[in-house]
């Protein structure tokens, strides 16, 4: 990930039912718990997936000017189920 905070890579267990078992992202080291503006798990300063889905020409641009990465909230959320878009490489806010 491109990123300018320290990070850890981790890995989503199996069973997880947003459908996401296996999957790899990055975590801040250093940053308080829900920094960022993904507010589901996995928490504890979450930067990005370590992985292109969701990530499309078509979406719109963050912050960065560059090309965002359409998600979709897990059932703990406040929006379980819906739609939205985020900096697909976790460096601004969007």
């Amino acid at each position: 990930a491109s990123v300018r905070h320290p990070e850890t890579r981790r890995r989503i267990q199996n069973g997880n039912p947003n459908g996401n078992s296996g999957r790899h992202y990055f975590i801040c080291t250093t940053c308080r718990e829900n920094q960022t503006e993904i507010r589901s798990e996995p928490r504890g300063g979450w930067i990005t997936w370590d992985d292109a889905r969701g990530i499309n020409n078509a979406n719109p641009k963050c912050f960065c000017k560059e090309v965002s990465r359409q998600g979709k909230a897990g059932g703990q959320s406040f929006i379980p189920g819906m739609g939205f878009w985020t900096c697909a490489t976790g460096v601004c806010a969007y």
